[in-house]
């Protein structure tokens, strides 16, 4: 799971990072102030939750949520308020931003995790692949047609990647066209998160690119658990 956290007190980022950085599965990326956030929520790899302090300099958490909201690559991103306040006001300003989950200072780390996981746990269990029977409503295809084509798909991106770990940076063309031809596919068959994912690795750059080829890596590996759990019959055919 990636994080971005903005935070404009030195001391309240550092001790955030700190506590994150010990979960091995959480990637933690950090930002002095709403704008610096912003930008890095531009750049990519995607991320899946933010954390905003709402007493920022310039752009605040509150600012940057609105902006988020009214953009549709962030409209549904998660976040998280870390906050001293608790008004009445600014809780209504939340709820109108689809903000319903708070980190109040003093931080205590059991608070954070649990609010982090249970984010975490909704990520993992639905809204990465489509269910068969929407995919087969969708498309009008045999659901034994559509297993076979997942699997495909499954074996092919490993293919893709091998290589790709072992490279700084996409170096040929046919990278950007391979990347392309299986987003469309990954979208087509209802791997929403991977299409999301490839859609990133097409335009990493090289500081970047490590942690986006093990982002795609991470939700084929969902995609074979996926096929395991919903479809046994078609991976072992």
């Amino acid at each position: 799971m990636r994080i971005l956290i903005a935070e404009d007190d030195p001391y309240s980022l550092q001790i955030l990072e700190m506590m994150l950085e010990k979960e091995k599965t959480w990637q933690v990326v950090s930002a002095k102030d709403g704008t610096e956030a912003w930008n890095l929520l531009q750049q990519g790899p995607p991320f899946d939750v933010c954390l905003f302090d709402i007493m920022m300099p310039g752009q605040d958490g509150l600012q940057l949520t609105a902006r988020m909201r009214a953009d549709p690559r962030f409209a549904d991103l998660r976040v998280i308020f870390c906050t001293a306040l608790n008004d009445r006001g600014t809780v209504q300003q939340a709820a109108a931003l689809r903000v319903s989950h708070y980190i109040t200072k003093p931080y205590q780390r059991e608070n954070i995790f649990r609010q982090l996981r249970r984010i975490e746990e909704e990520r993992t269990s639905v809204g990465r692949v489509e269910p068969l029977a929407k995919m087969v409503e969708r498309l009008g295809i045999d659901e034994d047609i559509l297993c076979g084509m997942l699997r495909s798909l499954q074996a092919e991106v490993d293919g893709f990647l091998a290589p790709l770990r072992e490279a700084a940076s996409p170096a040929t063309p046919e990278f950007s066209l391979k990347a392309n031809a299986l987003k469309g596919a990954a979208a087509n068959l209802g791997a929403m998160q991977m299409a999301v994912r490839l859609a990133a690795l097409e335009s990493a750059t090289a500081a970047d690119w490590k942690a986006s080829v093990e982002l795609v890596s991470v939700e084929n590996d969902h995609l074979r658990k996926f096929l395991e759990t919903a479809a046994p019959a078609a991976v072992s055919a």
